[in-house]
């Protein structure tokens, strides 16, 4: 296990607020403690506050939707950062940059990269700015310091590109050529990419989307959508189909992080009972991976979970991993304030926060001094718009799906509820074509294993529910067995659920459904057994109560002696 490294924050030389409770960094690293869970150190950064005006809104270029097509590119995760490729250089070099909204600077590694201990940095790919025939050196240095972590090199000025058909300008970024706890083994970038604003660089350094805004190359806005390890980044307004219901916005506070005000948070539907002057303003950052609470906020909310969750090993609440089911954790809903003065709820499912590593799932909750960051757990299973023009965030539940995990959007209406029988929910994804069917012999006759005595619980955001299962249901399966006895999908109008079969008939109905063929079969080949059993059974209890008829013994020396002599006088 690695420690992620990567804790980004666009300050340079300001003071750190240590955080506590659940964080970890951009680059690797776990720690290994027994082999049932693990200590998980999560990638955060360190915000400090900064007294900024915010100036009039800035009104967005001028455009004609009739004619403008959006520019939309992937991004793909593992190891908890969201990355994506650009091109740098003529020709150009196609690089990784991890996506930061909580930060302004761009930053690449250079091919001089070292760390503290002058060994090359752990990474495969690196800017050659001597192969770029584009690229001028600046001859200005350039450090920055993290939370976990420090780089330092020089200012270079390229060409970078979006791939394919995007946008390219001419930018200013930062070749690293010296790094600490920056660039650790399994690093799946080599570059991040600050998209906070200009007020947050590093020695003022242009951002690259500022560039992009100045060159009129995309409007000032750009959006994210967070999906289970894949995403999508939009230099625009995303189309519709891409999120479900409006998209509800919370204003900007300050223009350096995009701060927004958080008005209360919920467990389930339970309300902590704190009043919204308690909760401050919010940081909403794809640079951290948690949800980031002040000491007051997290007891209550940590409080609520151990009280509404399921049963876990009490290492889980102080960052360790281990063996949880995630859908059975409850749903959380953080609340923002909107654009008229009343306020509106983003549904974070168990899922996102109780977050798989490996064969393990952790908390992705922590505790920080003060202020809150919304990272990357509120921002998956939503479409995340940055409307910088008009100094507004907008979230809308996505409509994003992944190619094996399925939908990742969050519930529009939290209905946690379900009910009546299984058949009913068979066409929603993943689930077994065979729990479509009702009677034994369709669900037989189509591949299936009918159980007649059961329970089918089904889990929708950390709600339990009990299916009908009087008349039996049918289920995938095998010899007196049922196959794959949870099954986790999404449900129209619900979210994610997970659902949970248990046979209670003693033999369920396989292939039969009356006591025939392979039932009587079976069944005579049972009493066979049972008789077979017996007869050997009271054979071999019989037989040591029998005595031999002649016991022998062996023969004492007088014995001996008077067979010699009889024998002796015989022979005479």
């Amino acid at each position: 296990m690695f420690q992620l490294q990567w804790t980004l924050f666009g300050l340079l030389l300001w003071p750190i607020v240590s955080t506590v409770g659940d964080t970890r960094s951009h680059g690797a690293g776990r720690k290994m403690s027994t082999l049932l869970s693990f200590d998980l150190r999560r990638k955060t950064k360190h915000h400090h506050e900064r007294n900024v005006t915010i100036s009039p809104t800035t009104p967005a270029p001028t455009t004609n939707n009739a004619e403008e097509e959006e520019v939309e590119f992937s991004l793909r995760s593992t190891s908890y950062a969201y990355v994506i490729e650009l091109d740098l250089g003529t020709p150009p070099q196609r690089l990784e940059f991890l996506i930061d909204t909580g930060s302004s600077n761009m930053a690449i590694a250079g091919p001089r990269c070292r760390d503290e201990m002058e060994h090359k940095c752990e990474i495969e790919t690196y800017y050659y700015p001597e192969k770029s025939s584009t690229s001028e050196n600046q001859h200005t240095p350039i450090e920055t310091e993290y939370g976990k972590g420090a780089w330092s090199g020089n200012i270079y000025r390229d060409v970078v590109a979006f791939p394919g058909d995007g946008p390219r300008t001419t930018a200013e970024f930062a070749v690293i050529s010296h790094e600490k706890d920056f660039f650790l083994r399994n690093s799946i970038n080599e570059g991040i990419l600050g998209l906070a604003y200009k007020s947050l660089a590093t020695d003022e350094v242009q951002p690259l989307y500022d560039q992009l805004v100045q060159d009129n190359k995309v409007p000032n806005v750009f959006s994210l959508g967070l999906c289970n390890g894949m995403g999508k980044i939009w230099l625009d307004f995303p189309e519709s189909s891409e999120y479900h219901g409006p998209l509800h916005y919370t204003g900007i506070d300050q223009e350096t992080w995009y701060s927004v005000t958080m008005t209360g948070i919920d467990v389930a539907g339970n309300s902590l009972g704190l009043l919204p002057p308690s909760f401050s303003s919010a940081i909403v950052d794809s640079g951290t991976t948690d949800i980031l609470l002040q000491p007051e906020i997290y007891e209550a909310v940590i409080a609520e979970l151990k009280t509404r969750g399921p049963p876990v090993d009490e290492r889980f609440w102080n960052s360790y991993c281990v063996d949880t089911d995630p859908y059975q954790w409850p749903y959380l809903t953080i609340y923002l304030k909107d654009m008229i003065g009343g306020s509106f709820g983003l549904t974070i499912l168990g899922k996102h926060y109780v977050r798989r590593q490996d064969e393990f799932h952790c908390l992705s909750i922590g505790v920080k001094r003060s202020g809150a960051v919304l990272g990357e757990v509120v921002m998956e299973g939503n479409v995340v718009v940055f409307d910088r023009a008009n100094q507004r965030i907008g979230f809308a539940p996505s409509n994003i799906s992944h190619a094996e995990a399925g939908p990742c959007g969050n519930p529009i209406r939290v209905n946690n509820t379900v009910k009546g029988r299984l058949h009913k929910y068979c066409r929603a994804d993943e689930m077994p074509q065979e729990t479509c069917f009702m009677e034994c012999n369709s669900c037989v006759k189509n591949g299936g294993i009918w159980c007649p005595k059961g329970h089918v619980v089904v889990w929708i955001n950390g709600v339990r529910s009990a299916l009908s299962t009087k008349r039996g249901f049918c289920w995938p399966g095998g010899l007196f067995t049922l196959d794959a006895t949870k099954v986790q999908t999404f449900l129209t109008g619900h979210g994610s659920a997970e659902f949970q079969a248990h046979c209670d008939s003693l033999v369920p109905m396989y292939k039969q459904c009356s006591v025939e063929g392979i039932w009587i079969l079976l069944l005579g080949g049972f009493v066979f057994f049972i008789l077979c059993s017996s007869f050997l059974y009271f054979t071999c209890r019989a037989g040591t109560k029998i005595q031999p008829a002649d016991k022998r013994r062996s023969p004492s020396i007088s014995d001996k002696s008077l067979t010699s002599q009889d024998g002796f006088l015989s022979s005479r």
